[in-house]
C-alpha cells in the first residue's frame, strides 16, 4: 500500500524505450531498427525472439551493446523485471555501452517494481552519477529514489529527498506534490505533508486525504466525498481515502470495501490480498457477537451471510471469507468458497477475486467445481486466459451447458491461452466421440475449426472441419470446404486446395459472390500447380459470372487482359 501512485517515474520507460539509433550506424542497423519497429507495433515477444536470433554472440561485436540495451528495454516493457536484473548483473564490465545510464535506469525501475528498494537506489545512484544522463532522466530518477524510500519505510530520508527535490525543481507541479503528500501520509508524517497542501488540486483525492489526516474534515464526511470523487474519476486514491476513513471510524466494513476495490486495481500490490483476508477474518470474529452469532456455529454464520448478500454485501463477503478458511467441515468451507466467488462476480470485482483466491488456497484443485467455474469466468472477463484455463481444465460442463459445447469452449480458450497441445487434445476427443452434431451446434464447430487454422493448428482444424462436414447443410458445407482448402494452401498443397475450392463452388445454387471467390482461388492454385489450362477455365468462368470488380480484375490479370 505504501506507494506514490502519482509520481511520473513511470515515464522513464517511455522515454528510454526504443531510442533511435545514431545516424551513420554501421551494418546491422537495419535489423536493429526493424526489431524496434516490431516492438512499436506491440509485438514485444516477437521482437525479443528476433533479438535472440540476430544479436551477435560475441559481446565485443560492434552492435552487441545496442542489441542488449533494446533487449533490456523490451524485457522491462513486458514486466519481466527479474530477467532485467539478472542480465544487468552479469553485463561484462568491458562492454562499450553507449549509455550506461539507460541500463541503470532500467535496472532501478525493475528493482522498484519487485520491491527491492535498496537495489533500486543503488542503480539509480549509478545512473545519476553517469556523465551521459539528461536533465529529464535525473529528475525522474530522483523521484524513483523517493518512491523507494517510502516503500522501504524510510520516511525521514524520503522527506529530506523531497525537500531537496523541491529546491531544485521550482515550481513544483501538482502531480508531484500529490505524490509527496501521499508518500508522507503513508509514512505517518502528516505534519511534514502539510508543506505541500497549497499545491494540491482542490477537488483531488490527495487534498481530501491530507485534510482527513490533519483533522480538517471528519472521517464520515471524507468517506462521502471520496465516493463522490470516485464517481468523477477512477483514481484508486479515492479508495485509499475511504480506507483511512474506515480506520478512524473503526469501521471494519468500510475498511474491507476499500481494500476490495484497491485489490481490484489492475496493478495492485500482491500484499493487498493478504491484508484483505486478514480484514475479513478479523471483522467476522469481532462482529459475530453484535450479530448474535456463536463461535463455531458455522451453519448459522452461513445462514446470516446468505440473508445479507443483497442487503449488506460487504459484510456477507466477510463472513463467507471467514467460513471459507475456518469452517469446521469441508462441505461448509466449499459452500462458503462458492458463495464468496459468486459475491465477487456480482460486485464486478474480478481481479480482486482472482488475487484473493491466489493468496489462498492458491491451487485451483483445492476448490469446488462451482467455485472454479465462477473464477474461470471472472478470469476470462478480464482476458486472463491462462488463469481461466487453469480453473476450468478438467471440470465437467456447468449446469445448462452440454459436454460438447463445454469442450468447444475449452478448446477455444486453450488456443487463446497459448496451450495449443491442450486444444489439440480436446479437438481429438471431440471428433473421436463420433457423436451427431446438432444443427444449432454446427456454427460453433466451424468457428472453432477456423480458429485452429488461424492459430496455425492445421491438423486440429482439419479434423474439426471434416467432422462438421458430415452434418453441414449446403451453405455450411461451402464454408467448411473453403476452410479445408485454405488449410491445404497453408501447407503448400495447391492441387488439394484447388480440389476443395471447386467442391465449395459446386455446392452453390448459382453464380454468387462466394462461388466466384471459390472459382478464383481454385484457378490461382491450379496455376501454382502448373495446370494452366484448368486454371484458365476457372478465370474465364469468373469473368463471365462474377460481379465483384476485384474478382474480375484478378481474373483479367491472370488471363493477360
Amino acid at each position: 500500500m505504501t506507494e506514490l501512485r502519482h509520481f511520473t517515474a513511470a515515464a522513464l520507460v517511455l522515454t528510454c524505450l526504443l531510442v533511435l539509433p545514431n545516424a551513420g550506424a554501421a551494418a546491422g542497423a537495419d535489423g536493429l531498427e526493424s526489431t524496434r519497429s516490431l516492438a512499436r507495433t506491440g509485438a514485444v515477444q516477437l521482437a525479443l525472439h528476433r533479438i535472440d536470433t540476430l544479436q551477435p554472440a560475441d559481446t565485443g561485436a560492434p552492435r552487441w551493446a545496442d542489441w542488449e540495451l533494446l533487449r533490456l528495454q523490451l524485457l522491462a516493457a513486458a514486466d519481466r523485471h527479474e530477467d532485467v536484473l539478472k542480465r544487468v548483473a552479469v553485463l561484462p564490465a568491458g562492454v562499450n555501452m553507449k549509455s550506461r545510464t539507460d541500463v541503470h535506469i532500467l535496472a532501478a525501475q525493475s528493482a522498484l517494481e519487485l520491491g527491492q528498494g535498496g537495489t533500486a537506489r543503488e542503480h539509480a545512484g549509478r545512473a545519476l552519477w553517469a556523465p551521459d544522463g539528461s536533465a529529464t532522466q535525473a529528475r525522474e530518477l530522483r523521484l524513483l529514489v523517493i518512491r523507494s524510500q517510502v516503500r522501504d519505510a524510510h520516511g525521514d530520508d524520503a522527506y529530506r529527498s523531497m525537500l531537496r527535490f523541491q529546491q531544485d525543481y521550482r515550481p513544483l507541479d501538482a502531480e508531484t506534490a500529490a505524490g509527496f503528500v501521499n508518500g508522507l501520509l503513508d509514512s505517518g508524517k502528516t505534519k511534514e505533508a502539510v508543506s505541500w497542501l497549497a499545491l494540491l488540486e482542490e477537488r483531488g483525492a490527495a487534498k481530501l486525504r491530507l485534510r482527513l489526516h490533519t483533522g480538517l474534515i471528519v472521517p464520515q464526511e471524507a468517506a462521502t466525498q471520496a465516493r463522490a470523487g470516485f464517481a468523477r474519476n477512477a483514481d484508486p486514491l479515492w479508495w485509499r481515502v475511504l480506507l483511512d476513513a474506515g480506520e478512524r471510524l473503526k469501521s471494519g466494513e468500510l475498511r474491507i470495501e476499500a481494500l476490495e476495490h484497491l485489490l481490484d486495481v489492475k496493478k495492485a500490490p500482491v500484499a493487498d490480498a493478504k491484508a484483505l483476508w486478514e480484514s475479513y477474518i478479523s471483522y467476522a470474529r469481532e462482529a459475530a457477537n453484535s450479530h448474535q452469532l456463536l463461535a463455531g456455529d458455522d451453519l448459522n454464520w452461513m445462514e446470516f451471510a446468505m440473508r445479507g448478500r443483497d442487503r449488506a454485501p460487504v459484510i456477507a463477503r466477510a463472513y463467507f471469507a471467514y467460513l471459507a478458511r475456518h469452517a469446521r467441515g469441508q462441505t461448509e468451507r466449499q459452500q462458503a468458497q462458492e458463495q464468496l466467488a459468486a459475491a465477487f462476480a456480482k460486485a464486478k470485482l474480478s481481479r480482486a477475486a482472482l488475487r484473493l483466491y491466489a493468496e489462498g488456497p492458491g491451487d485451483p484443485v483445492a476448490l469446488s467445481a462451482a467455485t472454479r467455474h465462477t473464477l474461470g469466468a471472472l478470469a476470462e472477463g478480464v482476458a486472463e486466459h491462462e488463469q481461466a484455463l487453469r480453473f476450468w481444465l478438467g471440470l465437467p460442463a456447468p449446469a445448462g451447458t452440454s459436454a460438447t459445447d463445454w469442450n468447444l469452449q475449452l478448446a477455444a480458450l486453450a488456443l487463446r491461452a497459448g496451450r495449443a497441445s491442450v486444444a489439440a487434445d480436446i479437438a481429438r476427443q471431440l471428433t473421436t466421440a463420433k457423436a451427431v452434431i446438432p444443427q444449432a451446434q454446427l456454427p460453433a464447430w466451424i468457428v472453432l475449426a477456423q480458429q485452429f487454422g488461424d492459430h496455425g493448428q492445421h491438423d486440429g482444424a482439419q479434423i474439426l472441419f471434416e467432422h462438421a462436414l458430415l452434418y453441414a447443410d449446403a451453405a455450411q458445407a461451402r464454408v467448411v470446404l473453403a476452410g479445408i482448402a485454405r488449410l491445404h494452401e497453408s501447407r503448400k498443397q495447391p492441387l488439394l486446395a484447388a480440389d476443395y475450392y471447386l467442391r465449395a463452388a459446386q455446392r452453390a445454387s448459382g453464380p454468387d459472390a462466394a462461388a466466384a471467390e471459390a472459382r478464383l482461388q481454385a484457378g490461382l492454385n491450379l496455376a501454382r500447380a502448373g495446370l494452366l489450362s484448368d486454371a484458365r477455365t476457372q478465370f474465364e468462368w469468373v469473368l463471365k459470372n462474377a460481379r465483384d470488380p476485384v474478382q474480375i480484375a484478378i481474373a483479367r490479370r491472370e488471363l493477360g487482359f
